[in-house]
């Protein structure tokens, strides 16, 4: 009963649980890197950004002296939002909100850690702990 009570409102489970926007960490090492999102300057690494659930992002991240390391952010639905997705689906209304507000998707990878070469051919310094390993552009 709790369960419709939730889903029945004019808002979707998933927009009420996640929202429309998302917040993406930023790391590189070394740190201190430009972080630019389609375009966008954000700052500095490490850094937080707040982003759209409803699109993809390309994200160049760059320092002097060092190779610049590109990401692509996109957008994927996990594990319990399928189930949930699917429930909104049978109710409609909030189905739809949650595909318009794009509350069933979240922005991959989160947190985005860059690895960057220095443009000497020697190593950076190691990269932090548990960070996937993303090439930087050659």
């Amino acid at each position: 009963m709790a369960l419709f009570a939730i889903t029945s409102g004019s808002q979707g489970c998933l927009y009420l649980a996640n929202g429309k926007t998302q917040e993406v960490r930023f790391e590189s090492s070394p740190p201190g890197a430009q972080v630019v999102v389609n375009g966008i300057q954000y700052g500095q690494t490490p850094t937080q950004v707040t982003l759209s659930r409803c699109q993809n992002y390309t994200v160049v991240v760059d320092k002097t002296g060092y190779r610049s390391g590109d990401v692509f952010l996109s957008r994927t639905a996990h594990g319990t939002d399928y189930l949930i997705l699917f429930v909104d689906s049978l109710l409609i209304i909030p189905g739809l909100v949650d595909g318009y507000n794009c509350s069933q998707t979240s922005l991959d990878p989160n947190p985005v850690v860059v690895q960057l070469s220095s443009d000497s051919g020697s190593p950076a310094p190691p990269k932090p702990p548990n960070a996937p390993d993303l090439m930087p552009n050659q």
